[in-house]
């Protein structure tokens, strides 16, 4: 393999970027000197463009075992489906903005399984809150406020279970998946019309998502080249 890169920009000499030189100390490698007329900015920029060489995107080859978690990322958000399941970046949540909400999403989904056993809210509120007590107070109180708004009686059933390599799963779990009802309605929009005519087809991977709360609550938005309005998600709700 030959690696190339800019070495002048009109008068102007440019070093090997920081990516060529760790991997010329990676393997050991000196850098050469090109045998033929050095690679210039202006005959970089003078290459015509070209369409890229990718076939689209076939849904129909998806595995027939794939999680429902892994098409319900594919019907909203091309990118998460491709950090989470192709590039397996293994999602955490890391602000405490998305955490605290994840949270709560916990509390709801203990709650809804639990109520036929006579748990209250309350009581799977204390459990849960049990096992963090590195939680100031606030944050405490916080995770509580939300729990009003995710037990409304607004949200979708998540009584059904999904099979998965012989072993049973609530969808009470999918709330820990999409922590925001408003988002979780969306993506099961979006996910009930996948093998209609309206769903998606395709993996346009420069796609920006229609909805600003499906990059807050998503763990890839610190870095995912799509995310929108990144530094407003700890203020979301304020």
């Amino acid at each position: 393999m030959t690696l190339s890169f800019v070495s002048a920009r009109g008068e102007k000499l440019l070093a090997p970027s920081p990516y060529i030189r760790l991997l010329q100390e990676a393997t050991g490698t000196t850098i050469t000197p090109s045998a033929r007329d050095a690679i210039t900015y202006s005959r970089v920029s003078a290459v015509p463009l070209r369409p890229g060489r990718i076939k689209d995107y076939d849904k129909g080859k998806m595995p027939e075992d794939t999680v429902r978690e892994a098409r319900m990322d594919y019907a909203l958000c091309p990118m998460k489906y491709l950090l989470s399941y192709v590039l397996e970046k293994y999602p955490v949540y890391q602000s405490d903005f998305q955490m605290q909400y994840a949270l709560n999403a916990l509390i709801s989904a203990i709650s809804h399984l639990m109520e036929e056993q006579g748990m209250k809210e309350d009581e799977a509120y204390e459990a849960v809150m049990a096992l963090f007590p590195w939680m100031r107070r606030a944050q405490k109180r916080q995770v509580y406020d939300y729990i009003s708004h995710d037990l409304d009686g607004h949200d979708l059933d998540y009584g059904n279970r999904t099979e998965c390599g012989g072993r049973y799963y609530t969808d009470e779990r999918l709330k820990l998946h999409y922590p925001n009802q408003d988002v979780r309605t969306e993506v099961n929009t979006r996910y009930g019309r996948l093998n209609t005519p309206d769903g998606r087809k395709g993996l346009d991977l420069y796609e920006a998502p229609e909805r600003q709360d499906a990059c807050s609550f998503c763990p890839h938005v610190a870095y995912c080249r799509n995310a929108r309005y990144v530094g407003d998600q700890e203020s979301y709700y304020d």
